[in-house]
């Protein structure tokens, strides 16, 4: 984790894909950020690494993924994709993910 830049919280977080892996961004109610009111919905920059439940995007800020969007966690067991609590965006990565994902949009 990048020390100068700010570690915050980020609870009730889904992914919002992007057409490419590159484009992925989160979005969640977020805490302890320095420009942000605690609880207030936000979508981060996109996402550059992920280390576990630490994900830094393109503004170098650092989040820590608290429990997600129940709603989310819903629609990826209901397309057979688990959900891994201590490295919740391990599958983002994985070819038959994106082969679910594709099947679950209805895109060949």
């Amino acid at each position: 984790m990048n020390n100068n830049q700010p570690t915050v919280r980020l609870e009730n977080w889904s992914l919002l894909q992007g057409l490419y892996v590159a484009n992925n961004r989160l979005r969640g109610n977020v805490y302890g950020h320095p420009d942000k009111e605690d609880g207030k919905q936000i979508d981060t920059s996109t996402i550059r690494s992920v280390r576990g439940r630490a994900v830094t995007t393109a503004s170098e800020t650092v989040y820590i993924l608290e429990e997600p969007d129940i709603e989310w966690v819903a629609w990826l067991e209901k397309n057979k994709i688990k959900y891994n609590h201590t490295n919740p965006l391990g599958y983002q990565y994985n070819v038959s993910f994106w082969r679910k994902l594709l099947n679950a949009l209805h895109i060949k």
